[in-house]
């Protein structure tokens, strides 16, 4: 593994890089942070490799972590109700999730095949003889343990594609995992590019310091980089169609949360699983359904057998209506590590026999250790302060957070946080929050809509908040509220000064202008370029108390804030409002902020909203890049004098969508560096299908290439050129051909009727093997309505929406076919050797 410093992401004269990162790689060495985690054979557990094996937490909450984790207490039994265990995965449907030929290997030999798993040595209960045989029958077993997958719903604003699970895009799903969130615990590709960020003070200073002078300063475990949690041979283990669905719903698999949900759409975890499992291994899961012969049926009886008599369902259930059985060996605080039957050994688990007739964890001296710290009679009963801090051990939340000078995003992966547009407003904008004190900051009710995945205020940061189990919602903010409350200098029954609500209110309005508008957002509205948190409803998310400290110091509160205070010293800066008095102001910008929703906007913020940015194409086209539901990140807007408009998406090389009327207003586009998608001003809006416009199909019956997976057909979009009149034409390739697509509005007798398209494609490589270019003129989701009739003794197709498509060039009709749940009509591009074809199509809607 490569270690690099973040400096290499950051614009710097060339001269200087190479000795920033040598000198950081001097300090890793030095340090010894390369990966303490070398030996794959040991369970990996993330929280006590960052920080019990460095000891930035003590013995004890490292080794009841490892209680935790390696789910000690699925069969040791124990009162602390802290200890309760991780557990393994649900091994119910397994034969549709899991490989049986993974299962089997993994069986014989986890660590080397799945490194850093948490699963213990199962088979070294048995005779060596019978290992082989063992893990066949169970992998046999468990291969025949189907149910279906469940099934996502679909809404207009989160669409299922048909067969969506095998039509991943792997570019967008390398996106997404390096952007959401999934290398905060995973290893991120030294190949995806990141935009340059501008390095914290702290990580500045960091660069400069000697492994001595970090230890004294105790910034030695912000300097260290963390290892990565290791992942299985993905392709291995799952089909792209089962790795989709664990992205999909990881609880239905895991309810321990130890991987919890991203709260993707089907497309994008689809996207992910193409990423992660490229397609020349993809590979379909051969499930045992009906066992055939007589020698299946008895594995699958062996199977499940050896399943019951080595207590698999201590840790594993197989049936969505089993529980897992109730600890029964000896109790945990009995344990001796060092006895000869002991559980634990720090031998290669590959040397064993099986003679201790038991699962066996192979651990290192440090899980040993701390271990047996954890077991001491003198570690005594758990505090709050250590469910809080276990808990969020066990979910990694550290990885993310910071929470009492512990965790944080490690330094070498602050790159990846990124905001929307890639605008640089420092960490406290683009980095997951602080949970210093948040027990104090935030109201219960709202953490646990958080932590459910049911309410988020930062749409400009491109990670995301992760959704976890209904067991940690309720007892997470529980936690917080009682450990922060009690640790704060005073009792929350404070507040704000009482006066007329109106007259504070009003003034709450007036103190807005004063600051607050240049940061943040009211309502969902802004001045031009804002970026912050948006303060509507704030009384719900904020405790009282907490706001009142907050806005009369920010930072005694939050360090480092950008914050800045508006009270210094604790005196207004605005002497004519309220008499100067620094209480009643303070009341009246929470009296303004709680009851936004009710009140008008800030004066500014009105002031600015009245002005008209509408774009109106009068003498000449407009086009402009932007950002639209329909088109997506890549839109490109046209709108024309005559006032027919389009969009066309430039990543997959097709009309998006077209309307009539009024063509779009560019105050997001121009203003909002986390720009809203632009929605059409006009009316009459035609939305088409997704995917590409042309593709080469290998048969006539061949599915068009999905929206989510528009590289499948190889199209690139190579730019624009606009005439004299200003019109564009797009130009991409598609294979080995070359297209040049205009779009205007067509004109009969003195009056616009339509939207004509006109594709000329050329074959661009001589000599290549012949292919076949097709064009989807269009696609329909109800096929029964689709029909065909002349025009004009041109052939044309009617959609069950009323959008008639006219082919207006002199070419074969080309294939109306229904596949895929849809009616598409397709023409072919009848080239004669290497000429040129033009194709023209007319759209005309009501």
């Amino acid at each position: 593994m490569i270690y690099h410093s973040p400096s290499r992401l950051i614009n710097l004269n060339t001269k200087v890089l190479p000795l920033l990162v040598c000198s950081s790689l001097i300090v890793v060495v030095a340090l010894g942070l390369a990966p303490a985690y070398a030996d794959n054979s040991i369970p990996f557990v993330i929280g006590h490799e960052r920080f019990g094996r460095h000891a930035d937490i003590d013995q004890v909450t490292s080794g009841r972590l490892l209680i935790t984790e390696l789910s000690c207490t699925a069969c040791h039994t124990s009162p602390n109700e802290v200890l309760k265990p991780k557990s393994g995965p649900s091994l119910a449907g397994a034969g549709v999730r899991l490989k049986p030929a993974w299962i089997e290997s993994y069986l014989v030999s986890h660590s080397s095949v799945d490194p850093g798993t948490t699963m213990p040595s199962m088979l070294l209960a048995l005779p060596q003889e019978q290992r082989a045989v063992a893990a066949r029958a169970l992998s046999t077993y468990l291969g025949s343990l189907i149910e279906p997958y469940p099934e996502p719903k679909a809404t207009g604003a989160n669409p299922v594609p048909l067969d969506f699970a095998e039509s991943g895009d792997p570019n967008q799903g390398k996106r997404l995992f390096h952007t959401i969130g999934c290398v905060a615990c995973h290893e991120p590709s030294q190949e995806f590019e990141v935009a340059p960020v501008q390095p914290s003070d702290l990580d500045k200073l960091i660069e400069t310091l000697e492994p001595e002078e970090l230890k004294e300063l105790g910034l030695s475990s912000a300097a260290r980089k963390v290892d990565s949690i290791p992942l299985p041979s993905l392709p291995e283990k799952y089909s792209r169609k089962s790795l989709t669905y664990f992205l999909l719903y990881p609880d239905h698999v895991r309810p321990s949360s130890r991987m919890p949900s991203f709260s993707l759409k089907p497309v994008e975890a689809a996207d992910i699983a193409a990423y992660l499992i490229p397609s020349s291994k993809n590979r379909p899961i051969a499930t045992v359904k009906k066992p055939s012969t007589n020698n299946v049926v008895a594995m699958i009886a062996s199977g499940k057998r050896l399943f019951t008599e080595l207590r698999c369902a201590n840790c594993h259930i197989v049936d969505a209506k089993q529980t897992p059985l109730a600890a029964s060996a000896r109790p945990l605080m009995s344990l001796k590590l060092e006895a000869p039957n002991s559980c634990v050994t720090i031998e290669s688990t590959e040397k064993l026999s099986s003679k201790r007739g038991q699962p066996i964890y192979q651990l290192d001296e440090s899980q040993l250790s701390a271990l047996a710290a954890a077991l001491s009679p003198k570690a005594g009963s758990t505090t709050k302060n250590l469910d809080i801090q276990l808990s969020l051990l066990q979910l990694n939340c550290f990885s993310c957070h910071e929470r009492n000078d512990l965790g944080g995003v490690d330094r070498y992966r602050k790159p990846y946080f990124e905001t929307v547009n890639n605008i640089d407003i420092g960490d406290e904008g683009r980095l997951p929050p602080t949970l210093t004190g948040v027990g104090r900051r935030l109201n219960s009710a709202w953490m646990e809509s958080v932590l459910k995945g049911e309410a988020a205020i930062r749409p400009h940061m491109t990670v995301r908040m992760p959704v976890y189990n209904k067991s940690y919602t309720k007892s997470l903010p529980v936690l917080f509220e009682s450990q922060d409350r009690l640790a704060s200098d005073k009792q929350l029954v404070g507040g704000f000064a009482k006066a007329d609500q109106k007259t504070l209110v009003e003034a709450g309005r007036t103190l807005m202008d004063s600051g607050c508008i240049q940061c943040h957002k009211f309502r969902g509205h802004a001045l031009p370029g804002v970026v912050g948190v948006d303060l509507n409803e704030i009384d719900k998310r904020v405790q009282t108390q907490w706001l009142h400290d907050f806005l009369l110091d920010p930072g005694a509160l939050k360090k480092r804030t950008r914050m800045p205070s508006f009270f210094p010293e604790g005196k207004s800066q605005n002497p004519d409002i309220l008499n100067g008095n620094t209480e009643l102001q303070l009341a009246a910008m929470a009296a303004y902020i709680s009851d936004l929703k009710n009140q008008p906007l800030p004066q500014k913020i009105e002031e600015a909203r009245s002005q008209s940015y509408e774009l109106v194409p009068r003498d000449a086209p407009i086009v402009i890049r932007t950002f639209m539901p329909v088109g997506g990140l890549h839109s490109i807007a046209v709108g024309f004098p005559e006032s027919w408009h389009f969009a066309f998406d430039s990543e997959r090389c097709s009309i998006a969508e077209a309307w009539r009327g009024k063509f779009l207003d560019a105050e997001t586009t121009w203003f909002d560096r986390f720009a809203r998608p632009t929605q059409p001003l006009g009316n009459k809006p035609v939305q088409f299908l997704g995917g590409p416009s042309v593709s080469v199909l290998p048969q006539k019956n061949s599915p068009w290439p999905a929206a989510a997976n528009a590289t499948a057909s190889k199209v690139r979009f190579q730019g624009y050129e606009l005439d004299d009149s200003g019109i564009p034409s797009f130009r991409y390739t598609a294979s080995q051909f070359e297209i040049l697509e205009r779009i205007q509005p067509y004109v009969a007798q003195g009056e616009v009727i339509g939207l004509q398209r006109t594709l000329v494609a050329v074959q661009a490589a001589p000599g290549a093997q012949p292919a076949q270019l097709w064009f989807r003129a269009l696609a329909d989701k109800k096929p029964s309505q689709v029909t065909s009739r002349p025009e004009n003794s041109r052939a044309a197709l009617v959609t069950s929406d009323g959008l008639k498509v006219v082919l207006m060039s002199n070419i074969p009709f080309g294939e109306v076919r229904n596949i895929a749940g849809q009616t598409e009509w397709i023409i072919p591009f009848p080239f004669d050797g290497n000429q040129p074809v033009t194709l023209e199509m007319l759209y005309q809607w009501k």
